[in-house]
C-alpha cells in the first residue's frame, strides 16, 4: 500500500496522509484519508473518508508506519487493507 502527503485545501503546516483508491472520472484519483491535521472551515480531508478527484500536484510520496495511526486498528481498515489493492 502506498501513502502520500496531501496539501490540497490545507493551510500553513496542515496536511493529510492518503492512500489511492481508484482513478476518478475527472482528472485525478480518489484517495482514502488515513489521517489529517487540517482545520479549515471547508475541510477537504476527513479521516476515514474519500477525497475525490485529487490531482497529483497536491501530493508527494511519504513513508509511514500505518500502525502509528488510529485508523489502522479499525475493522473496516483492516478489511480494506487485506482485500483491496490499487497501485497508482
Amino acid at each position: 500500500m502506498k501513502f502520500y502527503k496531501s496539501t490540497a485545501g490545507c493551510g500553513y503546516r496542515q496536511y493529510a496522509i492518503v492512500t489511492p483508491l481508484r482513478k476518478s472520472s475527472e482528472h485525478g484519483y480518489d484517495y482514502l484519508c488515513i489521517w489529517t491535521n487540517e482545520k479549515s472551515f471547508a475541510q477537504i480531508h476527513i479521516e476515514g473518508e474519500i477525497v475525490e478527484d485529487l490531482e497529483d500536484i497536491y501530493i508527494e510520496d511519504v513513508e509511514i508506519n500505518i500502525n502509528d495511526y488510529s485508523i489502522s486498528k479499525t475493522f473496516l481498515f483492516k478489511f480494506f487493507a487485506e482485500n483491496f489493492s490499487f497501485e497508482k
